[in-house]
């Protein structure tokens, strides 16, 4: 007698509040922030000293790249592309014209992940500074190459954000905007105060604070945004476990 199993294929569908997710973000990142902020003030104006205090400078100040709030930036631009990924697949195969655009956007903010892990645009602007001698606003190198490829970027992008709905490209600008605005407008701004002050004190820190802040803003709306746009899509997200 022949005995046959049959396998089962399960589903796991996974909800997420959209509305709840970006409120969590968004405290996550306020408390790093106040926690920078803590930090930075016992390190350059008050001066305590007691157990850890150097060990939670370490860990909570925005401006090394190896804490905590670098950690959450880093998910959170791999959570976008990983939102950015699922609406290319989705678009992908309902023949959308502007699915490249979707995957090309998914390979940026991971390629922006792995930068941000890795420092790589922190070591390229050391290069790029002794080659060209920058100074002032432009004492973050890096600063140059990137305004380049954010201007290309947005030209490619023009038609693909035009036929986007209303709200969307609203949303998108203002997300790119808050990004942009620390990524290269306040980065610009400590540069020049660097090479006049330097990095420690209470000032720059402050200017650093608001810098991840505002590039965390503009990714947790971008994300949220996404969310909006994959549930418009009338797309249910399902994960198909298969057992062995």
């Amino acid at each position: 007698m022949a005995i046959t199993t049959r396998q089962v294929v399960r589903e796991v569908e996974l909800t997420i509040p959209r509305e709840g997710l970006a409120r969590l973000l968004s405290v996550v990142a306020g408390l790093l922030l106040v926690a920078h902020l803590l930090v930075s003030l016992n390190r350059y104006v008050f001066g305590l000293t007691f157990f850890a205090a150097d060990n939670l400078y370490v860990l909570f100040d925005m401006w090394e790249e190896v804490s905590i709030p670098s950690w959450y930036s880093v998910a959170l631009l791999l959570v976008a592309a990983g939102v950015l990924t699922i609406i290319a697949s989705g678009t992908r195969a309902a023949s959308d014209p502007y699915a490249r655009h979707w995957t090309a956007l998914a390979v940026i903010f991971l390629t922006l992940s792995i930068d941000d892990a890795a420092d790589v645009h922190g070591h390229t602007s050391y290069t790029l500074r002794e080659v060209f001698d920058t100074s002032g606003f432009l004492a973050y190198a890096w600063i140059i190459p990137a305004a380049a490829l954010v201007a290309l970027v947005g030209l490619a992008y023009l038609r693909f954000l035009l036929h986007l709905p209303s709200p969307v490209r609203r949303q998108f600008v203002i997300a790119a905007a808050l990004f942009l605005a620390g990524a290269l407008l306040l980065a610009a701004i400590e540069g020049r105060y660097d090479t006049q002050h330097g990095v420690e004190n209470m000032p720059y820190r402050l200017m650093v604070g608001v810098e991840e802040t505002l590039e965390m803003a503009g990714i947790i709306l971008f994300i949220s945004t996404l969310l909006g746009y994959l549930a418009s899509m009338g797309k249910a997200v399902r994960l198909r476990v298969r057992p062995d």
